[in-house]
């Protein structure tokens, strides 16, 4: 009679070990989808546009957020935020500050230097880094397009991949 008490304690003990496991990795699981859901979440009233598109098309446009070409997303309520963001991820990519530090001083418009070591002489300074400014007075399509050819295409920096998220409705 021991032995058969014995086996059922045995019993009880094990499947209650084995449910608590399950239990752990279901819960393990449910975390990691509800931050993943938090992140990368397109809300109905966004749509997504690669950053490869027409940019006129953008003009007047709401951005909420960049996405990334492996999914990340960061919020980013107004465009000068989201060269910020951009930026921020172009220069930590291999070489591209040494490359940006490299063609600073020497990337102008049509009146005014866009990538400086200061911010002296820019209405709108945007840090990049220590002592890597850009000017970010420009409307939305100048600002794109001041980031994607004057700046990511001199330093090699994949644009493609990344994609800006707009407001659809208000």
């Amino acid at each position: 009679m021991n032995t058969v008490r014995e086996i059922e304690e045995t019993s009880t003990r094990l499947h209650n070990l084995i449910y608590n496991e399950i239990n752990a990795l279901l819960e393990k699981i449910s975390q990691e989808a509800a931050g993943n859901e938090q992140n990368n979440v397109i809300n109905i009233f966004e749509s997504v546009y690669p950053l490869s598109v027409n940019i006129a098309f953008l003009r007047g446009k709401r951005p909420t957020g960049v996405i990334f070409e492996d999914g990340k997303r960061v919020d980013a309520a107004t465009w000068k935020q989201v060269a910020e963001v951009m930026l921020a991820d172009c220069i930590t990519a291999p070489n591209k500050k040494s490359v940006l530090t490299a063609i600073c001083e020497r990337v102008s418009g049509n009146t005014r230097v866009i990538l400086s070591k200061s911010k002296d002489n820019m209405r709108s300074p945007l840090e990049i880094d220590e002592n890597l400014y850009i000017e970010s007075h420009y409307d939305t399509e100048s600002l794109l397009r001041v980031l994607t050819t004057k700046l990511f295409d001199k330093v090699n920096y994949n644009y493609r991949g990344i994609s800006v998220v707009i407001r659809t409705q208000y």
